[in-house]
């Protein structure tokens, strides 16, 4: 029981801190704060699209976020990780609290779900879908998806290919869960669309045959023929120039003598 007691314990302190960062560092773009325990402290990673925002002039962002994790939290050793996003239109937690921001502004839920899977698609994508579910625009709760490309919803390919995130919007009406879905990369992707197009009676583009680096093309092995033969031609010619050079005086002298 006591070990079960350490463990809930730990996990509830990593989930306040977790909770308290994300709204400390709410006007920063943090997307995800995570929380490891190692052998020299605690290791707390912030993922966010905008790091010298939280690093400050000279680190001083990052030793007022160590100071309030000792008075609060009391970590003896906290050492601050930030990590940039790269591309935040593929991150799933990074547009899902995008998207309940600009709920929380007034922004129309239709035009930011159109306009979003649009961004995520262009983003290099395979696939989305935004899910907004509560008091959209009156009394009634209701649920709108907004959806492009391809997508997969169960099975162990969902849980390793499709990443998923939730975030609450607290507009005037009321509460809005956000749920955003992406799916960037997926092996079984291009056997589907060669199968669609075979159903469809289009033929598959076919792949170039990699030739041997080593191997010339056949046009290459013609060519070199033929000016190894037009070489050949030359030096017989260059031969046969001299030899008539070499007989012309010769029948001059005979001329001469007759």
């Amino acid at each position: 029981m006591l070990k079960e007691r350490m463990v809930i314990d730990d996990a509830k302190n990593k989930l306040q801190i977790q909770e308290y960062l994300m709204k400390l560092l709410k006007n920063e773009n943090c997307s995800q704060v995570d929380v490891r325990r190692t052998p020299l402290g605690t290791r707390i990673v912030i993922y966010t699209t905008t790091p010298g925002l939280i690093i400050g002039s000279k680190g001083s962002g990052i030793n007022k976020i160590k100071d309030v994790l000792k008075e609060k939290f009391g970590l003896e050793n906290p050492q601050i990780d930030i990590q940039k996003i790269q591309n935040p239109l593929l991150d799933s937690k990074f547009v899902a609290k995008r998207l309940a921001d600009l709920l929380e502004k007034g922004y129309n839920y239709k035009k930011l779900g159109n306009v979003y899977a649009q961004k995520i698609m262009s983003a290099g994508a395979l696939g989305c879908e935004i899910i907004f579910a509560g008091k959209l625009s009156g009394e009634k709760a209701r649920r709108e998806r907004f959806k492009k490309g391809y997508l997969i919803k169960s099975g162990h390919p969902a849980e390793v290919f499709v990443s998923k995130a939730s975030a609450e919007a607290i507009p005037k009406l009321g509460i809005i869960n956000v749920t955003v879905s992406i799916i960037v990369n997926h092996p079984e992707h291009e056997v589907r669309e060669k199968l669609d197009k075979i159903i469809n009676g289009e033929k598959p583009a076919e792949k170039p045959v990699e030739e041997k680096a080593n191997e010339p093309k056949k046009d290459e092995k013609e060519n070199a023929k033929d000016d190894a033969k037009v070489e050949e031609s030359k030096g017989s010619e260059s031969k046969s120039a001299p030899s008539a050079e070499a007989n012309g005086p010769k029948e001059e002298n005979d001329d001469k003598k007759v």
